[in-house]
């Protein structure tokens, strides 16, 4: 990352010293020689006249000024410009260096998406966990009662910009829509809290319009600029309606360091398991049975598009001989 270079940093520089006392000494020699000629000059010039004296601290002024532009816009300007080139010809060699290792066995086009994927990500997700909250639930439809599960999410997330430069981050939110039209109504955004501020709800609105819904998922979309090595805290609460025999899929759109689920089954004799979607393992931290509380974790970094998928259906009569069982 390239080095930050301030006003002060730039001032203590050799060549800008020189400038500022060649400046003073022009000055000096300038006062001399009107002296010396201050009766040419007419009445009024002495050495110790307001006039004098009034243009000599006007002069180092315009000295100062100018040594103080050349410091700090050109001379900073320079070596940020260095500091960049330097940046891009590193990247370019350790992009060269990972293809030269791996092109040789693995094609072309799978290294330049590793490539794109890990040495350009621009902003990573430090850590994501995800609680879902299963409850039966009976929704009044008019002409006959529909049953379904209440899925409540709660998504909690840090991301961190890991170039040099600001980001345009987009915050992006999405969940399915029901397939039983009737509790399409159920499905809805509850709260979004971006670095410890909570969004109105105008500007949940506002990221509700920034991106149209399809007929299978409800989208919002929020921009938020993130500094260079600037950490964002990022809270969200949804609700959907699911059925009883279903799944949800949870994919990073980031590169993340580290996820983890955890679930409370709040409806008896519903069982469920977790499946990862990555190359490492999903390992079950806490929780037995076919309800209360569960947690799992990822056991290794994921890419953008890896995640866990989570499925559940009521529970059927066990067989003779024959004892199901919670895949963790």
């Amino acid at each position: 990352m390239p080095r930050k270079y301030g006003l002060f940093h730039e001032l203590a520089k050799p060549r800008i010293w020189m400038l500022f006392c060649a400046s003073l000494a022009f000055l000096f020699v300038s006062l001399i020689l009107e002296q010396a000629f201050a009766d040419a000059l007419g009445p009024g010039a002495a050495f110790l006249a307001p006039k004098t004296w009034v243009h000599f601290l006007r002069e180092i002024g315009f000295a100062c000024f100018i040594a103080l532009v050349v410091g700090f816009f050109v001379e900073r300007g320079a070596r940020h410009e260095q500091a960049f080139e330097a940046e891009r010809r590193q990247t370019a060699i350790a992009e060269s260096v990972f293809k030269g290792v791996f092109a040789t066995s693995v094609p072309r086009e799978l290294v330049d998406l590793a490539v794109s994927a890990v040495l350009r990500a621009r902003v990573v997700r430090l850590s994501h966990k995800n609680t879902y909250t299963l409850t039966g639930r009976c929704h009044d439809a008019g002409s006959e009662p529909v049953e379904y599960v209440e899925f409540k999410v709660t998504s909690a997330y840090e991301v961190r910009n890991v170039s040099d430069e600001e980001v345009p981050f987009e915050i992006r939110l999405s969940f399915p829509l029901p397939a039983d039209g009737r509790l399409s109504a159920l499905a809805r955004l509850l709260s979004l809290t971006v670095g410890g501020d909570k969004y109105d709800a105008a500007r949940l609105e506002a990221g509700d319009a920034a991106v149209p819904d399809t007929a299978y998922d409800k989208r919002f979309a929020w921009k938020r600029p993130l500094a260079p090595g600037e950490t964002l805290s990022i809270r969200s609460e949804y609700m959907m309606a699911k059925e009883f025999s279903d799944s949800e899929l949870w994919v990073s759109v980031l590169p993340n360091l580290k996820m983890e689920l955890a679930m409370t089954v709040n409806i008896p004799d519903l069982e469920f398991g977790v499946r990862g979607i990555l190359p490492g393992d999903v390992r079950k931290v806490s929780g037995t049975g076919h309800d209360g509380h569960h947690v799992w974790e990822v056991t290794s970094p994921c890419l953008a598009h890896q995640g866990m998928s989570v499925w559940w259906r009521r529970r059927r009569e066990p067989r003779a001989g024959r004892a199901d069982a919670i895949v963790g």
